[in-house]
């Protein structure tokens, strides 16, 4: 069902139907039962999508210390755990040890916990349609994309703001 693989997509899991790529995420090539109107929707919620995976991305090398240098299993593994110090995290997991564990400024601690609570209605909604796909499956692709309006502009902002934040000279005291 394509409108349950675009559930998925929403929370940043891509696959056959729905690929990454570095700027945006997509439909696969060769899916010939969409029309244009049909791709338009599906590409505004993918944005979404891939939008809230940047956030994510962030929250989770914050928050328990993985570097851009741990393979993305690895973060995806720990998107989920709340209050878990990134050592015991990687210790549970069994990951290899050459994983970047960096201590990230209180600043950025706090930013990544606001980004986290801020993100929590969001889940809570792609739940909530994931939920009303089972009970209707048949639910269109405007309706599905209609379910997340107020969410085109927050994850923009959102993300905007993290680059802000990222982009910050280390004389701001972001930086460790």
């Amino acid at each position: 069902m394509l409108q349950l693989e675009l559930c998925y997509a929403l929370l940043g899991f891509t696959g056959k139907v729905f690929v990454a790529h570095a700027d945006r995420y997509d439909l696969a090539e060769g899916l010939q039962l969409l029309d244009e109107s049909e791709r338009a929707h599906i590409r505004r919620i993918l944005r979404l999508g891939f939008l809230y995976g940047q956030l994510e991305a962030f929250i989770t090398a914050q928050l328990f210390g993985l570097g851009r240098g741990a393979a993305a299993s690895d973060c995806d593994a720990l998107s989920g755990v709340s209050g878990v110090s990134a050592e015991l995290a990687v210790l549970g997991l069994g990951l290899a040890t050459d994983v970047t564990v960096t201590s990230p400024s209180a600043y950025l601690l706090a930013f990544a916990e606001g980004l986290e609570e801020a993100l929590q209605p969001y889940r809570a909604r792609v739940l909530e349609v994931e939920q009303q796909l089972e009970r209707t499956p048949d639910l269109s692709l405007a309706a599905l994309q209609l379910g997340f309006a107020e969410w085109e502009l927050a994850l923009p902002a959102l993300c905007q703001l993290l680059d802000v934040v990222q982009a910050a000279p280390p004389e701001a005291g972001l930086r460790p």
